[in-house]
């Protein structure tokens, strides 16, 4: 006999003896285990809204371009206690701007509770570097929610003031739009 006949007697038997032991396997057995499930489960669901602070008033102080500062008074949400604040802070100021924020400083911003008795109003201050708008500024603050965590982005719309100064001191503040 030839090789050739010897490979395809030889590949025959294989094929009987797979065919063989496929049919000695047993079935698998039947178990509890099933893919649906009689019983219904419902439950409503519902997505994390951040409460946006609310603004309440502004004012602010100068004169002659010295003592600059904004006071913004907002109310977090009765349940916001967990949620952290965020700041933005611009400063469009006059051409002095650089050269006095370079020697003097930039300007800080604080937030406190000023009542204990009312754990959600705050109020957040601005105060401008000395000198910082000689010949005109405008000094914008926004405030929102985040989550407690910062990975997420689960944030509040942003609440916005505009404190506007000219060279005799403050003429006013009114709500503003992010940019």
């Amino acid at each position: 006999m030839s090789g050739r006949v010897l490979r395809r007697r030889a590949a025959a038997v294989l094929v009987v003896a797979a065919v063989c032991a496929v049919l000695a396997v047993p079935p698998p057995e039947q178990t509890e285990a099933a893919w649906t499930d009689a019983e219904v489960v419902q439950g409503a669901y519902t997505a994390l809204t951040v409460p946006a602070p609310t603004y309440v008033s502004c004012s602010g102080t100068g004169l002659l371009s010295l003592g600059e500062s904004m006071t913004i008074n907002w109310r977090t949400a009765a349940n916001a206690g967990q949620l952290v604040v965020e700041y933005e802070y611009f400063d469009k100021d006059g051409l002095l701007q650089p050269v006095t924020q370079l020697l003097l400083g930039n300007g800080t911003v604080t937030t406190t509770t000023p009542n204990p008795g009312d754990p959600t109003l705050q109020r957040t201050v601005i105060q401008a570097a000395a000198l910082g708008g000689l010949l005109g500024s405008s000094k914008s603050v926004f405030i929102r929610h985040s989550g407690p965590n910062g990975a997420n982005d689960w944030k509040s719309a942003w609440i916005g003031v505009r404190g506007t100064w000219n060279i005799i001191g403050f003429s006013g503040c009114a709500p503003a739009t992010h940019p």
